[in-house]
């Protein structure tokens, strides 16, 4: 996963193949297909990654009620920056690169979680705002 990471940031969601990533990590490509047989359970597996590791602890920041609203926004930005700047804006790429496909399957596998982030924003921001 880091490898087919490095790979995204280094040359994009278009570039990322199969015999790149089998390169990188120093396997065969036919290796790479026994764990990603076609190059969308690849995709799946960055989002997922993407997800666990990005958007689901800006969640659980979202959820500690003990911390005013406002608290919590500035943590959330915080976490947000540190892990673009960490991660050097692949999450960004990312996104950007999935959405400009048009593949349906893609999008319908997005739009879930863009769903979720935007609503934790809003339902923060009014309660900051009330």
């Amino acid at each position: 996963m880091q490898e087919a990471l490095a790979l995204l940031q280094e040359s994009g969601l278009s570039r990322l193949t199969m015999k790149k990533v089998a390169t990188r990590v120093g396997v065969t490509e036919a290796a790479i297909y026994r764990y990603f047989p076609p190059k969308d359970d690849l995709l799946r597996a960055i989002h997922r990654h993407f997800r666990d590791s990005f958007l689901e602890p800006l969640l659980q920041i979202a959820k500690q009620e003990e911390l005013s609203a406002r608290d919590r926004l500035e943590a959330i930005c915080q976490l947000n920056l540190k892990e673009h700047q960490r991660l050097k804006g692949v999450p960004i790429l990312y996104l950007a690169e999935m959405i400009a496909t048009g593949d349906e399957g893609i999008l319908n596998l997005l739009q879930p979680v863009i769903r979720e982030y935007q609503e934790m924003l809003e339902g923060l921001l009014g309660q900051a705002a009330g």
